[in-house]
C-alpha cells in the first residue's frame, strides 16, 4: 500500500526492523535523514526504535527507545495472544548478551484488581521495568503473549534461580516484572539483596513458580532457537494451540 494511501513506506537503505504496535502504529528501526551515525549501531543494525503512526511523515515519528552506538542492534515489539498484550524493549548488548525492558498493556476480559494491567494494548500500561537484574544477561526472554501471559526463560551459560544452563522455563510474565520493579528499586537504594541478584537473578527470582519445560541431562541438551507453532483443531476448524517447536539434541 503506497503512503499516499495509508501505507508505511520506508525508502533508506539500511538493516531496518519494524512491528506492530496495534493497527495503526509501527515501532520502527530505520535511518532517517540519513543520519547512520544517530539512527545505526556501529554494527549497522538500528540504535532507535520510532512510533510511527499511520499517515504521519516518517522524520516526525518520535524516538521512544534507543540504544548506545556500540550495542550490536536495538529493537521495540508487541506480543498479544487471547486478550494478553506485552511491550518489549531489546537491546543485544553483544552477539550474546541482551538488556531487554517489559511492560504489560493489556489483559483479558474478567482479569482485575492485582492481575490486570492496561487496557488492551495502548500507552495507558504500567512502566517498562528492565530485566537486567532479574535474569541472566545472557539468558532469553520472550514470547510473552503467545502463551497466555506466561514469559519464555532459554537459559544459555549462567545457572539461575536453582535451574543449570540449558534449561528452558515458563513463568507469569507478570511476577517477573513484579520481581523486576522490586530489584530494580533495591538497586537504587543501594541494599546487598540487589547487589547479590544481578547477574544471577537469584534474590530478586525468590518465590517465583517456574513450570519447567526442558532440562538437560548428562546426554542429551537443547540446540537450537525456540520458536512457535500452532495447532489446527478440526473439531473447531479454528487455530487455537500453541506449541513449542525446538529440537532435542539425542541421546548419547
Amino acid at each position: 500500500m503506497a503512503a499516499a494511501s495509508g501505507g508505511f513506506v520506508v525508502s533508506a537503505e539500511a538493516k531496518s526492523s519494524c512491528a506492530w504496535k496495534d493497527k495503526d502504529t509501527l515501532l520502527v528501526g530505520t535511518v532517517v535523514g540519513g543520519d547512520t551515525g544517530r539512527d545505526l549501531t556501529a554494527s549497522g543494525y538500528p540504535r532507535t526504535v520510532r512510533e510511527w503512526t499511520r499517515g504521519q511523515p516518517l522524520a516526525e515519528a518520535p524516538v521512544v527507545f534507543e540504544g548506545l552506538r556500540g550495542d550490536v542492534s536495538v529493537s521495540g515489539s508487541v506480543a498479544r495472544h487471547r486478550g494478553w498484550a506485552f511491550e518489549r524493549r531489546h537491546r543485544s548488548t553483544s552477539f550474546f548478551t541482551y538488556d531487554q525492558a517489559l511492560r504489560c498493556v493489556g489483559t483479558p476480559p474478567g482479569v482485575e484488581g492485582a492481575g490486570a494491567c492496561g487496557g488492551g494494548g495502548g500507552d495507558d500500561g504500567g512502566a517498562f521495568e528492565s530485566l537486567r537484574l532479574v535474569v541472566p544477561a545472557d539468558a532469553s526472554v520472550g514470547h510473552f503473549g503467545h502463551f497466555a501471559g506466561q514469559a519464555v526463560v532459554s537459559l544459555k551459560t549462567t545457572p539461575w534461580a536453582g535451574h543449570p544452563p540449558g534449561t528452558l522455563l515458563a513463568v507469569d510474565a507478570r511476577a517477573l516484572l513484579a520481581a523486576a520493579a522490586t530489584a530494580t528499586a533495591k538497586a537504587k537504594a543501594g541494599t546487598a539483596a540487589a547487589a547479590a541478584s544481578e547477574g544471577s537473578g537469584e534474590a530478586a527470582f525468590g518465590a517465583l513458580a517456574a513450570t519447567v519445560l526442558f532440562s538437560p541431562t548428562a546426554t542429551s541438551c537443547r540446540q537450537g532457537l525456540i520458536s512457535c507453532s500452532r495447532r489446527h483443531r478440526s473439531d473447531t476448524s479454528k487455530w487455537d494451540a500453541w506449541w513449542i517447536v525446538g529440537r532435542r539434541h539425542g541421546e548419547l
